[in-house]
């Protein structure tokens, strides 16, 4: 396969991600640090990008302000 065919969805998106660094086993990710990947990925054509919110918080009652958090910060990446 192709890079493109592997990036391609069924509608032709192209789906990119986060990778979180786990500091111990039994902590979660830094979320800012897996974000710094994201401008590469936009740069390159990727159209959705995927996180796992369990990678970065340990509560479910995070959800809402990790929400929160992740919308401001991916507002900063300037895409539609």
């Amino acid at each position: 396969m192709t890079e493109s065919t592997t990036r391609s969805g069924p509608y032709g998106s192209s789906v990119g991600g986060t990778r979180g660094v786990f500091p111990g086993p039994d902590s979660v990710a830094d979320l800012d640090q897996a974000l710094a990947a994201i401008p590469a990925q936009l740069a390159r054509g990727f159209t959705t990008i995927c996180v796992k919110p369990s990678q970065f918080i340990d509560e479910t009652a995070a959800i809402d302000a990790f929400c929160r958090s992740l919308a401001a910060k991916a507002a900063a990446f300037g895409q539609p």
